[in-house]
């Protein structure tokens, strides 16, 4: 069809992603017309992925990784794409040879080992307090662990940093 004035294309599809496969719709306001057009793009970027098996429990190492470029119109949104944002967590799960890594099987390192003597801080309505406990369960940074005081006493607390729990007494 004719167009006296530049035809206007929107996606066919509202919110669709414009890459990988999509429709688009070409359509000219006056005289009337519209056709539906299918595309196809690829669009290339980097990703992470493993350089040999790596078990479950695995603390990434740069030299575990390496940075591949692929299609990442057919790949999930939370791949992994530096090494840098992925070094030093912890596999939540293996990772077989070339596959990629993505970022909801990562853990944060834990800081604390079960059986490890910790510093409690007891922070309370005007007071503080701090003593030594030993941790029951290991944790990472921010984790909520259980933490055995000298009396036998068991509190939950929250893992400041290595070796130091914060426990807050309403």
């Amino acid at each position: 069809g004719e167009c006296p004035n530049p035809p206007e294309v929107v996606l066919a599809t509202p919110k669709a992603r414009p890459w990988g496969s999509f429709s688009v719709v070409v359509r000219c306001p006056k005289p009337f017309w519209g056709v539906t057009v299918a595309v196809q793009t690829r669009v290339f970027g980097p990703q992470v992925v493993a350089k040999r098996y790596l078990a479950q429990g695995t603390r990434l190492k740069a030299d575990d990784l390496e940075v591949v470029s692929t299609d990442i119109t057919r790949t999930p949104v939370d791949l992994a794409r530096s090494i840098e944002e992925v070094q030093g967590k912890v596999l939540g799960q293996p990772l077989a040879q070339g596959a990629n890594l993505v970022l909801n099987i990562l853990r944060e390192p834990s800081v604390i080992k079960v059986g490890e003597g910790v510093r409690v801080q007891i922070q309370g309505k005007g007071f503080q307090a701090s003593g030594e406990g030993v941790a029951m369960s290991a944790g990472a940074i921010g984790d909520s662990i259980r933490v055995r005081m000298p009396d036998g006493q068991q509190v939950s607390g929250r893992v400041a940093r290595a070796g130091v729990v914060e426990v807050v007494i309403d």
